[in-house]
């Protein structure tokens, strides 16, 4: 059963197998085949509860018919609404089958998770486990306050964002004695950093982490994280480039959209109001749907970076396959109407296994593939080597999620990853909304940095 796995992927393994703990694998290497595998023989002693992304749920029951195949398995997976066949399951327990119910993340908000949370469970396997970094959160609380595993396997590549605390929720369940009060687990570990807020008041933020080194010791008894330059050196690199795109005749109409985000802010800092945050974002991606495709906004049919990306394809040698990731539905779908042997996946579309026979242009939108999905490869056997980032995407997860789509273990060419960046040439170079994104993206600053630097930009420009 383990003899298709790569060495490192046994260490994996053995991390796993029989106790609660976490793995931090960088993806592309195979954390839902190490899991699987690590629960095989566990399941004959009870059922294993999977929880995983929604689009993710068949990909993860064919990893299990794949990596642990045995005669009397019975793989279920909840509906979306989290309902699943109840006689069925307790049947195939009474049987004494090897029993994985598979649901997602949305379930464990339904009604439904009364019955699973009704069952012991041999272990419980969590996908995409940052999504618990938010300890308040109803499906966070029901994982570590509510469902009863012999052992609980938490799997992702992000697994923080901005501080220690976020992997309390998942300490919690690996050692409950030893993580038992999240806020003494605060005290000892987060660093914070003073902020005004409203009224004047200050609070202590969130920034960082106490003693790291001492935190690092601390976590590697409950976690393994690996990269591909760790366990093999000798995936092809992949090379960034950024390719600056002249606005053109687009330049008046983003001026005048700049100006207004201006003068609208400046209203909501008299009057603040808890809005002001999502108003702020909302013309930010404003403006980046101008600099993506400007029809979605009704401006222009005119787009600059569809012209280069035209053009760009046309260069490419033969039918070799090219990735592009965008944010927007309505660009996806404009550029896939738009090239010949193209195809755009979007999220909550059907089910998507992998990339289609015949298809040159397979045009993405951000976060919709689930981490199972491999794109370094065709259906048909080519394999994809140019990756088109046509918006930039200020979050850094989801930046390196997207990027180890193609540049996985197994990669047999160099990846070249082509960032599209709108500028202004009016005069000069002027910087956009998309400097101000990849900025945000290299200092990892989240939504807040950008708004910030916006904002910031926004007064410099106007003073």
């Amino acid at each position: 059963m383990t003899i298709e796995l790569y060495p490192y992927q046994l260490a994996g393994v053995k991390h796993l197998e029989g106790r609660s703990a976490c793995l931090f694998d960088e993806p592309g290497l195979g954390k839902t085949a190490q899991a699987v595998v690590a629960n095989a023989d566990a399941v004959a002693n009870g059922p294993i509860l999977v929880i995983t992304p929604l689009r993710n749920k068949i990909f993860f029951a064919a990893s299990i018919l794949h990596w642990a195949p045995h005669d009397d398995n019975e793989v279920i997976i909840a509906e979306t609404a989290g309902r699943f066949d109840l006689d069925c399951f307790r049947q195939a327990i009474k049987e004494r089958k090897r029993v994985w119910l598979i649901t997602h993340w949305a379930a464990l908000s339904q009604p439904t998770n009364a019955d699973l949370a009704a069952v012991q469970w041999a272990g419980v396997i969590v996908d995409e486990a940052h999504r618990m970094r938010d300890r308040e959160a109803l499906q966070s609380q029901f994982v570590t306050h509510t469902l009863h595993a012999n052992h609980f396997h938490f799997l992702t590549a992000t697994p923080k964002d901005k501080h220690p605390g976020e992997l309390w929720p998942m300490l919690h369940c690996c050692d409950r004695a030893k993580f038992r009060s999240y806020w003494a687990f605060h005290n000892e570990w987060v660093a914070t950093t003073p902020q005004r807020v409203h009224g004047g008041k200050i609070i202590q933020v969130p920034s960082g982490t106490k003693n790291p080194s001492g935190f690092a010791k601390l976590l590697s008894k409950y976690t393994l994280a690996r990269r591909k330059v760790d366990v093999c050196s000798e995936v092809p690199p992949i090379t960034t480039c950024t390719v600056d795109i002249d606005l053109n005749g687009l330049t008046a109409s983003y001026h005048q959209l700049e100006k207004q985000t201006y003068i609208d802010s400046l209203a909501e800092q008299r009057l603040p109001t808890p809005l002001y945050v999502p108003n702020q974002l909302a013309r930010i991606i404003r403006l980046q749907q101008l600099t993506s495709h400007p029809a979605i906004i009704g401006v222009s049919t005119y787009s600059p970076k569809f012209e280069w990306l035209h053009d760009f394809l046309e260069g490419m040698p033969g039918t070799a396959p090219v990735l592009v990731f965008v944010k927007y539905r309505e660009t996806a779908l404009f550029i896939a109407a738009s090239l010949p042997r193209a195809r755009a996946v979007l999220g909550g579309g059907p089910a998507f296994y992998g990339w289609p026979k015949g298809i040159d242009t397979l045009v993405v939108t951000y976060g919709t593939l689930s981490e199972g999905v491999n794109l370094d490869t065709t259906l048909d056997g080519r394999t994809c080597s140019h990756v088109v980032f046509y918006d930039a995407q200020w979050s850094s997860i989801v930046q390196e999620q997207s990027i180890n789509r193609v540049h996985r273990m197994t990669t047999r060419l160099p990846v070249t990853l082509y960032q599209l960046r709108a500028v202004l040439r009016d005069g000069g170079d002027a910087a956009t909304v998309d400097d101000d994104i990849l900025k945000t993206l290299d200092s990892k600053a989240g939504d807040t940095g950008l708004i910030n630097l916006f904002l910031r930009r926004l007064q410099n420009a106007t003073t």
